[in-house]
C-alpha cells in the first residue's frame, strides 16, 4: 500500500485510488516528509516534530527541534536540518545529541546514512562524509533544494562492465576500485555475478595529509567485508572492517579495529554466508609504562584497576606483588579508564574516554569475560555500582542508569541533571535508594561546587536535586560507604578542601568544609572510623572523617595520585603512575605503604594480538595475546556460524549468531 501526503489548510493523507482523503492535522503546516522507516516529519510554526502514524483518526506529534527542511537518515536514527543559517544533525532515538555540521540550508542523506549532501552559503552543493574524511564542493553544481535517492532502475551489465580495476574477486563476486586521478579521488564497488548490478560501497578523497586506502577483503555469497585505513594530516589513523550484503550495497557492519592511533596490522579477515566476519589484529603498545587512573577494591582479597591506555588489571591478592596482577586487554583502542565499580567480585563496571561501559560477572575470567557496549556522547568520568542490579554512570551534565549492567546499551537511559556549564565529575551510591554527584562549574556565571541527590536513581525517570556550596569551583570526587556518611573532595577559588557530611541530602549546610594544602584528586572511605583522601604529594587519613572537627594527617609519599579504594581499615590501595600502593596499616606513614608496578608491559618491542568477531548482537572479542615478542593467534575460518582459529598452535572456537 501506499499513500500520498499534501498541505493544504493543514495534513492531509489519501491513497491512490480513494477519493475520500483523510485530514491528518489542523492548522499550519510548512512541510512534511516521511522517513524509511514509516516516521512522519512535520515542520510547523518553526517547530520540527515526529509522529509515529498508528491509523487512528488523530496524529500525535512529538516536538523534536527548531528548524526546517527536514530529512531522516535511510535507518531513522538521525534527522537533519536548518536552523539560522546551519545545518544540523540531531538523534532521534536514545540521547538526542546535537551536531551542529555547517553554515548552509537543504541536508539530504546520502542512500547509506553515511554522507550528507547540503547548499552551502554560496549555494554549492557540497558533500560530507559523516565518519571520516573531508567535505567536497561540487561548485559547478549550485541550487535551491536538494534530493539524494539510490538509482533504482538498474540496466544489467554484468559486473565486468564495473568501473575500476578488480581488487578483490572470486566466482560469485567482484570488489572494485576505480581511481580519479585528477580529483585525487577513490571509490570502490561490489557485484554480485549472478546479478550483475555493481553498488557503491565506499570512497574517499586524498591530499594534504589524509587519505583513505583499502586494506584486506574477504568474501563469501552474498557479503564482503573490507579493511579501511583512515590517515590524516596529524598522524592520527584509524581502521574499520565493513560488512556489505552485494545484494543491495547496504553497509549491514562497520566495526572499528583499536589501534591506539598507530596503523593496524590485521594478519587475517574472513567472513561467512550469513555476513559474520572476525579478524585478527596486530598493534605495537606504547613500550613505555602506563598509568593506573582508577581503582575498585570491594574486599581486602580483590581489586580492580584501570589504565590511561585502556587496560585492567586484576587481582585477588592486591598485596602479594607484580605477579598476583594479571593485565586484561579489553581492545578499547587505548582509550583511557576513567572510573572503575565492584560491588563485590561477581560485577565490575568500568568507564571510559569515549563514553563506553565494560562490565563482566566474572572479572577474573580474562578479556572473553568482560563486554563492552557505547552509553555516552562523551567522556565518562565516573561510575557508581551499590549492587549487582543498578549501576550509575556521569559526564558531561548526564547522568547514565541501567539494572543491567552486563546487559546491552539499550538498558541504559540517559538523564540530564545539570546545565551545559555544569559538568558531573563523580558519582559515589551507597544504595539502589541513594545516590551522590559531585561536579561543578567552568569558570562561567556558575563558579560554585555543586552537589546532586536522588533517592529514587534506579526510576526511568529519577529525580535530581541540586545543591550549590558556595566559594567552591568544583567537586572532582566524592564517596559515600554509607546512606548517612560522604567525604569528597573539592576545588575552592583558592586552594583545596575536603568536604564531609552526615546528611547528603540536607542541602549545602550540611555538608562541613575543611581547607587542606593540595588538590585532592581522589577519596576513600570504609565506614566512618577511616577515610582516606590522596593528592598529588601523598596521602591524608583520619580515623573520625565524620566528626565536624575532624582530624586529617599528612603522608607524604614519592607518586602523583589518581585514585583509591579502602574496602576496609585492613587495607587500602591507591593508584600511582604505573603502581598501585597498598598498606595494611594506612595510618601508619609511609613505611606502611609498599609499592607494586602493575602497568609494565613485559617486552620490548611488544606485539599485542586481538581476536574479533562481529555477528548479529554486534562486536565480540574471542581471544587476546598478551604483549610479547611474536603472533601466536592464526588461521581465523568459518564453518557456518562457527569460527575456528588457533592459539599457539592449539586450535579453538566459537559459535556465532
Amino acid at each position: 500500500p501506499s499513500t500520498i501526503t499534501y498541505i493544504h489548510r493543514g495534513l492531509w493523507e489519501v491513497s491512490p485510488g480513494n477519493a475520500r482523503p483523510k485530514r491528518l492535522l489542523t492548522g499550519p503546516v510548512s512541510s512534511a516528509v516521511w522517513s524509511q522507516t514509516g516516521q512522519l516529519l512535520v515542520t510547523r510554526r518553526g517547530w520540527l516534530s515526529a509522529a509515529q502514524p498508528n491509523g487512528g483518526r488523530s496524529l500525535k506529534l512529538h516536538r523534536v527541534v527548531q528548524g526546517s527542511a527536514p530529512d531522516a537518515s535511510p535507518d531513522g536514527s538521525r534527522l537533519a536540518y536548518t536552523h539560522n543559517g546551519s545545518v544540523f544533525i540531531i538523534g532521534l532515538t536514545g540521547h538526542r545529541k546535537v551536531s551542529r555540521i555547517a553554515r548552509g540550508s537543504a541536508p539530504t542523506f546520502s542512500p547509506n546514512g553515511r554522507s550528507l549532501a547540503y547548499l552551502n552559503q554560496h549555494h554549492q552543493v557540497t558533500i560530507r562524509p559523516l565518519g571520516h574524511g573531508r567535505a567536497r564542493t561540487l561548485t559547478r553544481l549550485r541550487g535551491r533544494s536538494l534530493d539524494w535517492q539510490p538509482v533504482t532502475a538498474v540496466t544489467r551489465k554484468g559486473c565486468e562492465a564495473a568501473n575500476g580495476v578488480v581488487v578483490a574477486a572470486n566466482s560469485a563476486a567482484t570488489i572494485r576500485a576505480a581511481a580519479d586521478a585528477q580529483q585525487f579521488h577513490t571509490a570502490w564497488n561490489g557485484c554480485l555475478t549472478a546479478l550483475g548490478i555493481p553498488f557503491h560501497l565506499n570512497d574517499g578523497t586524498a591530499g594534504d595529509g589524509y587519505s583513505l586506502a583499502l586494506g584486506h577483503v574477504a568474501l563469501a555469497g552474498d557479503f564482503a567485508a573490507l579493511q579501511f585505513i583512515y590517515n590524516d594530516k596529524y598522524t592520527n589513523h584509524s581502521d574499520t572492517i565493513d560488512v556489505y550484503d552485494l545484494r543491495t550495497g547496504a553497509l549491514v557492519q562497520s566495526t572499528h579495529v583499536p589501534c591506539d592511533g598507530q596503523p593496524c596490522d590485521v594478519t587475517a579477515l574472513t567472513v561467512n554466508v550469513d555476513g559474520f566476519a572476525a579478524w585478527d589484529s596486530v598493534q605495537t603498545p606504547v613500550p613505555a609504562a602506563g598509568s593506573i587512573t582508577a581503582i575498585s577494591c570491594p574486599t581486602v582479597e580483590f581489586c580492580v584497576a584501570g589504565g590511561l591506555e585502556g587496560d585492567l588489571f586484576v587481582s585477588t591478592a592486591p598485596a602479594g606483588g607484580q605477579s598476583a596482577w594479571t593485565r586484561v586487554s579489553l581492545g578499547s583502542g587505548g582509550i583511557a579508564i576513567r572510573g572503575i565499580s565492584c560491588p563485590n567480585a561477581a560485577l565490575c563496571v568500568a568507564v571510559t574516554d569515549n563514553g563506553s561501559v565494560y562490565s563482566s560477572a566474572d572479572p577474573t575470567g580474562g578479556a572473553a569475560a568482560w563486554h563492552g557496549v557505547a552509553v555516552g556522547a562523551s567522556t565518562l568520568q565516573g561510575v557508581s555500582c551499590p549492587s549487582v542490579s543498578l549501576c550509575v554512570a556521569v559526564g558531561g551534565s548526564e547522568t547514565y542508569t541501567t539494572t543491567d549492567p552486563t546487559g546491552p546499551a539499550s538498558g541504559w537511559s540517559a538523564h540530564t541533571v545539570s546545565s551545559a556549564s555544569v559538568g558531573l565529575n563523580a558519582v559515589s551510591c551507597p544504595t539502589n535508594s541513594l545516590c551522590v554527584v559531585g561536579g561543578g562549574g567552568d569558570g562561567g556565571d556558575d563558579d560554585d561546587g555543586d552537589v546532586f541527590t536522588s533517592s529514587d536513581p534506579a526510576d526511568p525517570t529519577p529525580s535530581w536535586t541540586a545543591t550549590q556550596l558556595p566559594g567552591l569551583n568544583f567537586i572532582r570526587t566524592v564517596d559515600c560507604p554509607t546512606a548517612t556518611f560522604c567525604a569528597a573532595g573539592a576545588e575552592p577559588n583558592t586552594g583545596a578542601a575536603i568536604l564531609t557530611s552526615t546528611n547528603p541530602v540536607g542541602g549545602a549546610s550540611a555538608w562541613t568544609v575543611k581547607t587542606v594544602n593540595d588538590f585532592i584528586t581522589a577519596v576513600t572511605c570504609a565506614g566512618t572510623s577511616l577515610c582516606l583522601a590522596v593528592d598529588t604529594v601523598g596521602v591524608l587519613t583520619s580515623v573520625d572523617p565524620s566528626e565536624p572537627s575532624s582530624s586529617w594527617t599528612q603522608t607524604t609519599l614519592p607518586n602523583t595520585f589518581t585514585g583509591a579504594s579502602c574496602p576496609s581499615a585492613d587495607l587500602c590501595a591507591v593508584a600511582a603512575g604505573p603502581s598501585v600502593l597498598t598498606a595494611a596499616n594506612p595510618t601508619g606513614g609511609s613505611s606502611a605503604w609498599t609499592s607494586t608496578p602493575v602497568d609494565a608491559l613485559p617486552c620490548y618491542p611488544c606485539l599485542a594480538e586481538t581476536l574479533t568477531a562481529v555477528d548479529d548482537h554486534g562486536a565480540h572479542t574471542l581471544d587476546t595475546a598478551p604483549p610479547g615478542s611474536g603472533t601466536v593467534i592464526a588461521d581465523p575460518q568459518f564453518s557456518g556460524d562457527t569460527l575456528t582459529w588457533t592459539d599457539g598452535g592449539t586450535r579453538r572456537s566459537a559459535g556465532l549468531s
